[in-house]
């Protein structure tokens, strides 16, 4: 008994005293989001304690910096994991790259994250829901309005130049506006 109980304090010992580094074991979201609720906050565990348990540690440090601007707070939610809650939505449709800054260093043992760690997730992106007329229909008269809908708002600007229209293969000029009720068919304010 002994002989375990001095293996686990030497091992406990020469890693704080040679100083192991911090790593990063999880990050969330990662990757294509489903839903804007999966990035309303972001959680990072580590591989060690950072704070003691049982301690309220508050935090003042910038630990994050991202490819958009925004702010929020930070919080430690274990002895392991810290969360970010941005003050406001992160924008969408957009492939936000996240960089946890090298120098975080825990209250524990001492140990520090010896490089930065990037990542990066994409925040929910509209998805065709259906057009007016319907896709694929023939014969249509060449004044007619194409009304298309989507989960989420648009820019005008992604609609252009993101949509082809096509007549008989070939790609047909066309303008983008927001449509107004009294612009729809009757059949096309209904769900």
């Amino acid at each position: 008994m002994k002989r375990i109980l001095f293996c686990f304090i030497f091992f406990c010992m020469t890693s704080i005293l040679f100083g192991e580094s911090i790593t990063v074991r999880n990050v969330t979201p990662l990757g294509e989001t489903r839903d804007s609720d999966s990035y309303n906050e972001i959680v990072i565990t580590f591989n060690e304690d950072i704070i003691p348990f049982g301690v309220n540690h508050e935090v003042t440090e910038d630990y994050l910096s991202f490819n958009v601007d925004i702010e929020g707070e930070y919080r430690f939610i274990s002895t392991r994991a810290l969360k970010f809650i941005p003050s406001e939505p992160f924008p969408t449709a957009t492939t936000i790259k996240a960089t946890l800054k090298k120098g975080l260093k825990s209250i524990v043992s001492g140990n520090k994250l010896e490089k930065d760690y990037k990542w990066e997730f994409t925040t929910l992106r509209p998805t065709f829901v259906k057009s007016s007329p319907y896709n694929n229909r023939g014969h249509i008269v060449r004044d007619t309005d194409i009304v298309l809908y989507f989960s989420m708002p648009m820019s005008i600007r992604d609609a252009k130049r993101k949509i082809t229209l096509l007549e008989n293969s070939s790609p047909v000029k066309f303008d983008v506006r927001y449509a107004k009720t009294n612009d729809l068919r009757s059949w096309e304010t209904s769900d």
